[in-house]
């Protein structure tokens, strides 16, 4: 099936806040190539990393393959994608939620395993080499013992990699009226895995006596240690994104919940960028009805030094971003407000955040198709790992798209 890709005109509008789409122009192919790989059940897009070789690794969960009742998946595509993939787990639920490229083609993942969401779940990390062999493996049951959650890995820095995630216990209580009973306790984690061995070295928690954090989304690696973000709130308040800096012995070196007008304002993705920090999410500005795609820049110390947004009339979401020499190159979803079907929408700024082009991806024109993660390739284009389904949300595929370096990107 042919990619239906639509390549907007080149904006001029220098410091406008917000970044309308324009009508599409004539297509103009940018495509190298675009391969979709899925079975007849659920197949989710959750992360993707590029390969040293031109490829791609998306991660997710698959319901169509493996003898679980849900299993981590890979695909591996190559330089011309052509697609491979892999199970992991064994018949329990697994669930790949994060993925960080190597040197030699493999990845390293996070997730979890486990029989029960509620009282039996392991934080699962796997190291596998090219071929998509198991190097280690790792899990982690958190500080109740008995559930945990991976959302985010990266590294290696100084031969460790760092995760953050989530874990959870039921406790027995007393209570002198209601007598006898049980809680539910939960608590955030940050931990620091060996590069070669998977040995977990050191946990941590990034919370105090009044940050309370929701859930983690995204973690990078800087000179000083990691960077980590994601949606929490201080006790009193509603959910509001965070940035957290931490050392390279995990320890907390700055807390910041940006303070920008909006609702339903999150941060996606987080990536390390010249001495800073850039972020992508979603945010619904003052005056609008539906959300718009956020990018801001962050100072080395967390300090928001700008931010724009994306998407005009559309209702848009922001999911990645990916750092270029000149600029940065965001990914994520797009549809107009009440439309049934939504688009792979991809957006190239230069390093202010003025939009330079944008453009929509689609693998049918009738089709659901979410943008989830971008990488920039080795030939300097870029992959984007996205999940497609039917407008009736049948089940979805893996979608992958290998744009040139004369395109969007």
């Amino acid at each position: 099936m042919k990619l239906s890709m639509i390549v907007c005109c080149i904006l001029l509008v220098a410091f406008a806040c917000t970044k309308s789409p324009v009508e599409p122009d004539d297509p103009i192919q940018y495509v190298t190539w675009d391969t979709t790989y899925g079975g007849p059940s659920h197949d989710n897009v959750m992360c993707m990393t590029a390969t040293p070789g031109g490829g791609a690794i998306v991660g997710g969960s698959t319901a169509s393959f493996g003898s679980g009742l849900l299993d981590g998946f890979l695909v591996w595509f190559d330089a011309n994608g052509n697609p491979t993939g892999r199970t992991y787990g064994g018949p329990q639920y697994d669930h790949i939620h994060s993925i960080t490229g190597t040197n030699d083609g493999g990845c390293v993942t996070a997730g979890f395993s486990g029989w029960d969401p509620l009282s039996d779940l392991d934080a699962w990390f796997l190291r596998l080499n090219s071929s998509g062999g198991i190097v280690w493996e790792t899990r982690y049951n958190g500080i109740y013992e008995q559930v945990a959650e991976a959302y985010c890995i990266a590294g290696p820095s100084n031969g460790h990699y760092v995760a953050a995630g989530y874990s959870s216990g039921w406790i027995r209580t007393h209570d002198e009226e209601l007598g006898d009973g049980y809680a539910m306790l939960d608590q955030e984690f940050v931990i620091m895995l060996d590069a070669n061995t998977g040995e977990i070295l050191r946990e941590a928690t990034v919370c105090d006596s009044s940050w309370h954090f929701m859930n983690f989304y995204s973690l990078d690696t800087y000179s000083g240690g990691f960077v980590l973000t994601g949606l929490g709130r201080i006790y009193g308040c509603s959910a509001r994104p965070f940035l957290v800096l931490l050392d390279d012995t995990l320890g907390v070196t700055a807390r910041t919940m940006p303070d920008i007008d909006g609702t339903d304002f999150r941060l996606s993705t987080v990536k390390t960028d010249n001495g800073g920090f850039v972020a992508i999410g979603s945010i619904i500005p003052p005056g609008s009805e539906h959300e718009q795609m956020i990018l801001m820049r962050f100072s080395r110390s967390g300090d928001v030094l700008w931010y724009e947004t994306y998407g005009g009339d559309r209702q848009t979401y922001g999911r990645s971003v990916a750092v270029m020499a000149s600029g940065y190159v965001l990914v994520g979803y797009t549809t107009p407000v009440g439309s049934t079907t939504k688009d792979v929408y991809v957006v190239k700024t230069n390093k202010t955040g003025e939009m330079l082009k944008e453009s929509l991806y689609s693998w049918k024109p009738t089709s659901v198709d979410l943008g989830i993660d971008i990488a920039v390739a080795s030939d300097g284009g870029c992959v984007i790992g996205a999940r497609t389904f039917p407008a009736n949300f049948a089940p979805g595929d893996f979608f992958a798209i290998k744009t040139d370096p004369d395109g969007s990107m």
